[in-house]
């Protein structure tokens, strides 16, 4: 009996994974009630002309076009080849900056616009219950000022969700590479591109000495993508639901293993995909894992796994010591 504990044990969390991975890219059937509405068909093909044809295309513009007619116009690389790499990397900083960043955020925040206004449509399909609150100018402007506060409180916490996952990469990588011969340290070393790639969860070539090692550290990268994509794909639905963020976090954390799983599909997706067009595919797609969010039945844990502890205790920290005196300083000048 003693011996069959911790599979059991095991066997929960693991069981809410595989649901929640069914539930996020799977079951894409019932989906089918909700794009037979107007208001989510008209908002998916916003997504898609922001996201596949505007910044998409731009990268595919830039790839296919525009690199290689200036490096089609610039002297021979064989007698010139530093200044050649010199006016290719210009061309390409200045193509980010003065293009494809701008373009980025504006795809950014549209894109979040029509994610809420496919979410508030389904909910509104699925019959999901939202708590009516009484409208006035007062209760407006409150609204308003404990949104901004949620949010920026929100993307700390994930900013540091995503540090401590990092972390975990590095210790890993430290550790296996620690363990490995200084001439094999050096050849790792040199593969600065592809340990980048690997850094950034891309599906590139191993860079570790062992395949253990560059399994653990891809599976962390993967699960840290998972926890941000499920947490904002249901968020929208608490936000109609008008949860507070404490609310949200705690929910989140009775149900980890299953939204874990659920955020597992889209993260492999934009794992697999090259740098920025990453960015564009999960954009367009990712309207379909707010619908299925919507749909979904997150199952619950019997233990709380408290996830955000230690980011909520550094973030009370940071808005303790450095945001609270800033907003102070500025309220008595």
């Amino acid at each position: 009996m003693i011996a069959t504990r911790p599979i059991l044990t095991i066997a929960g969390p693991l069981f809410s994974a595989l649901l929640g991975f069914f539930d996020g890219g799977v079951c894409f059937w019932r989906l089918a009630g909700f794009l037979q509405s107007p208001e989510i068909r008209s908002k998916a093909r916003e997504c898609a002309v922001i996201n596949l044809f505007i910044f998409g295309g731009s990268l595919a513009f830039n790839e296919k076009v525009l690199r290689p007619l200036v490096l089609e116009l610039l002297p021979s690389r064989s007698k010139f080849p530093h200044l050649s790499l010199a006016f290719d990397t210009s061309q390409d900083v200045v193509f980010k900056l003065g293009w494809l960043f701008p373009v980025y955020l504006l795809a950014y925040v549209l894109s979040l616009s029509c994610y809420q206004a496919m979410a508030t449509e389904a909910c509104k399909l699925a019959d999901r219950k939202q708590r009516i609150e009484q409208s006035t100018i007062w209760s407006f402007l409150s609204k308003f000022a404990y949104g901004v506060g949620d949010e920026v409180y929100r993307l700390l916490i994930f900013l540091m969700i995503f540090l401590q996952f990092k972390l975990l990469e590095m210790l890993v990588c430290y550790m296996h590479m620690h363990s490995s011969s200084m001439s094999q340290l050096k050849g790792y070393m040199i593969q600065t591109r592809a340990f980048i790639d690997y850094s950034s969860c891309r599906l590139s070539p191993a860079v570790l000495p062992s395949p253990l090692g560059n399994l653990l550290a891809w599976f962390l990268s993967l699960t840290g993508m998972s926890i941000t994509f499920s947490f904002y794909a249901f968020d929208y639905i608490w936000l109609f639901q008008h949860r507070r963020l404490h609310q949200r976090l705690s929910y989140f954390e009775h149900h980890l293993p299953y939204f874990i799983g659920f955020g597992f599909p889209i993260s492999l997706l934009y794992a697999a995909c090259p740098a920025f067009y990453s960015d564009a595919v999960t954009g367009f797609l990712f309207p379909l894992t707010v619908l299925l969010a919507v749909k979904a039945q997150p199952r619950k844990e019997s233990v709380r796994i408290p996830l955000f502890a230690m980011s909520t205790t550094a973030v009370d920290a940071i808005v303790r010591t450095v945001l609270r005196p800033m907003a102070a300083r500025m309220r008595y000048r």
